[in-house]
This record gives structure tokens, sequence and C-alpha cells, in this order.
């Protein structure tokens, strides 16, 4: 036998390239996948460890009553200021607590602010 015969043999058979693609891309959407699961569960233990001072708490609980607010309704509920509210609210968009309004849109608490109250008791 040939010897080119011969390593056409003992090669393995070669997928074609749309083959490939299509197992790498299901690789990616698998590692993604477990990616934000991963990503879930590692948020979930942080927020454990954070905390908030009692002003931003005032915040998120003003938040979970009334859905949506700007800082100047939160302050005249707390009686605080209205700087100091709108600070508290930045703080907590930056991290993910409340979602950051769009130019004139208020402010709303996101799932994690929340899970960071039912977690704490002060709200059900």
């Amino acid at each position: 036998m040939p010897k080119a015969a011969s390593r056409a043999k003992k090669s393995p058979p070669r997928s074609s390239p749309d083959a490939t693609v299509a197992k790498l891309k299901q690789k990616i959407a698998a590692l993604q996948a477990e990616n934000a699961e991963l990503k879930n569960e590692l948020e979930q233990y942080i927020e454990k460890w954070e905390t908030l001072d009692g002003d931003a708490v005032k915040v998120l609980i003003y938040l979970s009553r009334h859905k949506t607010a700007v800082a100047k309704e939160i302050a005249k509920a707390d009686g605080a200021n209205v700087q100091i509210a709108d600070q508290y609210l930045k703080y907590l968009a930056q991290h993910h607590y409340v979602r950051s309004p769009a130019a004139t849109k208020p402010y709303s608490i996101l799932h994690k602010g929340v899970r960071y109250l039912q977690e704490r008791g002060l709200i059900d």
C-alpha cells in the first residue's frame, strides 16, 4: 500500500467548518449560561455581606412601597435633604439596588433591592 493511502487511513475524518462552528457556538452558549448562573449565585452571597446605612435603607423601603419616586418625594416623606436623598439614589443605582432613571423618569427598585429588604425582614 502506498504511504499516502496509509496516512489517509490513520487520520480521523475531519468535520466540516460549518459543523465545527456550530459546535463552538453551542459550547459558547453553554458557557454563557453557566457564567450567568455563577454570577447570580455569587451576587446572592455578596449581598449577605453588604450592608447599607439607615438612610439608604429608608430610600429602599420608600421605593418598595411606592414603586417609583424622585429624590424630592423621598426627601419630603423622610424629612431629609433633597441632595442627600439624591446621593443615596445615585449610590443605590450604581450598586444595582434601584434602576437609574432616564431623563425625566423616576427611580424604581430592582430585584436586588427588594431581596435586600426581604432578607433582613424589613418587608414581606
